[in-house]
């Protein structure tokens, strides 16, 4: 629940931050099955080149080197970009499952339990 409980944290402030962004086309440099902490794009700003890292997704490893994305970045800066498909309302609601997933887990665990205490209370 803890790590579902971060990931929807995480997309929440990604889409919180990058809702008003710049889309933009991007390049990829490096190869996604390479990339462990975030693979290298470059794209243009204000006619010039920028490089950006490109944080760990599993939407980009249906990618290569040199495909063309889709990006939204931060106009104020052009280093914090995301996949224009892992933003808005439906990355927010996919990653609020696992939480709930997590919670449903938890309470039906603790019901489980409290049944087979309850009874064994009755059978003595």
């Amino acid at each position: 629940m803890a790590a579902g409980a971060y990931f929807l944290a995480m997309t929440i402030q990604e889409t919180r931050d990058l809702t008003g962004g710049v889309r933009a086309t991007a390049v990829l440099m490096d190869e996604p099955s390479d990339c462990f902490d975030g693979c290298r794009v470059a794209f243009d700003v204000a006619d010039r080149p920028v490089v950006a890292n490109l944080p760990a997704h599993d939407l980009i490893k249906k990618f290569h080197r040199d495909s063309h994305l889709s990006i939204v970045y931060a106009s104020r800066d052009p280093q914090r970009i995301a996949l224009a498909d892992s933003i808005g309302t439906g990355p927010i609601a996919l990653a609020s499952l696992i939480p709930f997933l997590g919670l449903a887990l938890v309470i039906g665990s603790s019901a489980t339990w409290i049944r087979s205490r309850l009874r064994r209370s009755w059978t003595r």
